[in-house]
């Protein structure tokens, strides 16, 4: 039998092997056994794999999408056995993912399923290979696509061997009726594409503790300048967004974590552009004793301003910090500011700015 298929099997190692070395699979090996040994490795994969059968269905069906997913991680916790853990669900998830692999695998092997195994193998190995990128954003809409189109033709095909198997009619009705339903939901969806408000507004409906939803709205804000708006949502939503993610942590807890790490950041960069439309709106003293909380609340939650760890969210303080110095004509201080940030493309211009404005005074 496998001297009869040698090209299949040299075909599918081939096709891997391609798909391992444009995702940049095999740069990771090294560090992938190291990896298996921390808890918080562990607890990523298993909750791509928990999360795998909640998002299957949205990979056809285009209802409950959103555009940025808030979804809890499966915790570790220290001295437990991996098959131990608290999150049941996870646990039966993960087994029952590799068992789905290994069936796609059989079904290769038979002729008149191989067609379906191989549809049902890529889509499942898209999803695996979540697995080893660690990233704690664990479905996004976009990221269901790479595996939309193995599970349309595979669908395709299951659906008409069970027609063919009921009846011998055309079959050309009920898809025509089944591709507009989904056409007319797709449709819809696209258009909140179209409007931010819109667009972020579904995400806070499905996600009340998604406070990224809000620093995006700042951030667009602050680009038109329109600075009453900022101060306004601050005021009236970000209370309502933290208390119901800070609600929502202590609801999952032991077993889940919502991700705190996106959390903080997201809030240390609302909460800059917030001091921003103060700076604007009333005066920079005010807003300068926004980001002295700010800077205190940071380190009440332990981040270090000179540590690699935290070094990202440090940036967004320092740029924010910067900006309203300059506006206070604290050139020489914003600068210095400004220059503890990880530069980027934007912070350089700023840079180059306030150092022109302090060699001038």
């Amino acid at each position: 039998m496998l001297r009869r298929k040698w090209w299949l099997i040299c075909g599918g190692v081939i096709a891997l092997c391609g798909v391992m070395f444009l995702t940049g699979f095999f740069d990771k090996i090294p560090s992938l056994f190291d990896r298996w040994a921390e808890p918080r490795f562990i607890g990523h994969a298993y909750t791509v794999s928990r999360v795998f059968y909640e998002f299957a269905w949205r990979s056809v069906i285009p209802v409950h999408l959103s555009a940025d997913h808030h979804i809890a991680e499966t915790l570790i916790p220290p001295g437990v056995s991996y098959w131990a853990i608290p999150d049941k669900i996870a646990v039966f998830s993960a087994i029952s993912f590799l068992v789905l692999a290994g069936v796609s695998v059989f079904l290769m092997w038979w002729e008149k399923t191989r067609f379906f195994g191989v549809c049902l193998f890529l889509y499942v190995a898209t999803i695996l290979f979540r697995v080893f990128y660690f990233i704690p954003e664990f479905m996004p809409e976009y990221r269901i696509y790479p595996g939309l189109p193995w599970f349309c033709l595979g669908a395709a095909i299951l659906l008409a061997a069970i027609w063919q198997s009921i009846t011998e009619a055309s079959p050309r009705i009920p898809v025509i009726i089944l591709l507009g339903i989904f056409i007319v939901l797709s449709a819809k969806r696209s258009f909140l594409w179209h409007d931010l408000d819109s667009l972020l507004a579904d995400v806070l409906k499905q996600y009340p503790a998604q406070a990224r939803a809000i620093w995006g709205l700042h951030e667009r804000d602050a680009l038109r300048g329109d600075w009453q708006k900022i101060i306004q949502r601050q005021n009236k939503e970000w209370p309502e967004v933290k208390n119901f993610f800070l609600s929502e942590l202590q609801h999952q807890a032991p077993v889940r974590e919502l991700p705190t790490g996106h959390f903080a950041m997201a809030e240390v960069g609302l909460t800059g552009q917030y001091a921003l439309a103060l700076a604007h709106v009333k005066n920079p003293m005010i807003a300068l004793r926004e980001m002295q909380q700010l800077e205190m609340l940071m380190r009440q939650l332990g981040m270090d301003s000179k540590g690699n760890t935290n070094r990202n969210i440090w940036g967004y303080y320092f740029h924010d910090k910067a900006l309203i110095l300059e506006m206070a004509g604290k050139y020489e201080e914003a600068f210095e500011t400004l220059k503890l940030a990880e530069i980027t493309d934007e912070r350089q211009r700023d840079l180059k700015r306030i150092e022109k404005l302090s060699a001038q005074r």
